[in-house]
């Protein structure tokens, strides 16, 4: 989808220009992802959407919360490792554990450079060229969202 189609579908909640950054990595990730007819690409937008405001958060807003705080020592995070495998990219990557699996499956399919690298850069999992990463790992790994879609 272009730039201003994508601008509408997530309630032009970030500036037009942000979309126009963010349109290519969207699409080859819808892509990636199998997202191929409109219910699929509906709910695409829904899922990622909602969970990162309209693509306008691309990393976890971090408080700390109390729950947030429990992300030391839970997801496979050591004693202080919440914040650094905070939620990241449009559907929030969060835990050491599933950083470690979305790198793996990623490197495996040749997206990543190396089987740790989103463990090894966890910043990269928020960025335009790997944020979409971790969704198209959890639409297509961790949920059946395209059957659901479907």
């Amino acid at each position: 989808m272009d730039a201003a189609t994508l601008a509408r579908a997530m309630g032009n909640s970030a500036p037009t220009d942000r979309y126009v950054e963010l349109a290519p990595a969207f699409n080859a990730a819808m892509i990636l992802a199998g997202v191929t007819n409109r219910n699929r690409a509906v709910m695409w937008c829904a899922q990622l959407g909602h969970e990162s405001v309209g693509l306008k958060y691309m990393r976890e807003l971090w408080g700390p919360t109390p729950d947030q705080l429990t992300y030391d020592g839970r997801m496979g995070n050591g004693p202080g490792e919440g914040f650094t495998y905070r939620g990241r990219g449009p559907i929030q990557l969060t835990g050491k554990n599933n950083y470690r699996e979305c790198s793996k499956w990623a490197h495996a399919r040749g997206y990543v450079p190396t089987p740790t690298f989103l463990v090894d850069n966890p910043d990269a999992a928020a960025d335009d060229r790997y944020g979409f990463i971790g969704a198209v790992w959890y639409w297509t790994t961790q949920r059946p969202l395209n059957d659901l879609s479907d």
